[in-house]
């Protein structure tokens, strides 16, 4: 949502289409046509023709309208198998559909709204936490442009809780971080469960080529600070 605001303001008579496509489903999956992009801003819009999608929930029925749950495609396009790995092809290829792994939420008007995937929503406490719902809260508020170059949210192990969630952060030189700050503004505007319990000061975040997190690194002590964010 961010990038798309930064690009929205920077090319203001430009048309922007929000797509949803994965590998195994070719081109696409959904689209938002630029008319509604404003007006949904979050969605990735409806299904494209000869394609389907629904929401299946946790216990596997089929999720209500605006309920979260685990995205599952039917399509024309949708591929046969996956080359030589015929035990990941029955885990994903189901009666119901493609078994994604993302999650989101149909609204009123059959438009899409991705929400993450099934291994950045966790129980803590027997609730349930979205680490992109806290990462994009974050990303959204002063602090994170005053304070934070980047920011990333996962789960940490945790005795009592089973798990919590924790913010990796590299801070702004020159900037003052502060955790009560930031746990009060997300208090705010999220539930008690989303509060982070630790936060880990990084140099870097590394990404992939295709903009995902590397875990490992986050792991790696060179790449930690101490939480004022010097050496």
């Amino acid at each position: 949502i961010n990038v798309l605001k930064t690009l929205l303001k920077a090319f203001p008579s430009a048309e922007f289409y929000c797509v949803y496509g994965i590998s195994e489903c070719a081109p696409r999956v959904c689209c938002l046509p630029p008319d509604k992009v404003t007006e949904k801003m979050g969605s990735v819009g409806r299904p494209l023709p000869s394609t389907e999608i629904e929401i299946i929930d946790e216990n596997g029925a089929p999720a209500r309208t605006g309920e979260i749950g685990e995205v599952y495609v039917r399509s024309a396009c949708l591929m046969k198998e996956y080359f030589r790995a015929p035990e990941v092809t029955a885990e994903s290829m189901t009666e119901k559909g493609f078994k994604t792994g993302d999650l989101g939420y149909v609204d009123e008007d059959g438009d899409l709204f991705l929400t993450g995937r099934n291994d950045a929503v966790f129980k803590s406490g027997g609730e349930k936490v979205s680490c992109r719902l806290i990462e994009e809260t974050l990303r959204d508020s002063e602090l994170f442009h005053d304070c934070m170059e980047d920011v990333v949210v996962l789960a940490m192990e945790d005795h009592f809780l089973g798990k919590v969630p924790c913010i990796y952060y590299v801070s702004r030189p020159g900037s003052d971080f502060d955790q009560r700050a930031i746990r009060r503004y997300l208090s705010s505007k999220l539930p008690r469960s989303h509060i982070p319990s630790e936060f880990v000061a990084l140099r870097e975040i590394q990404r992939s080529a295709s903009g995902k997190v590397v875990k490992d690194a986050l792991r790696d002590p060179a790449n930690r600070m101490s939480p004022a964010g010097n050496d």
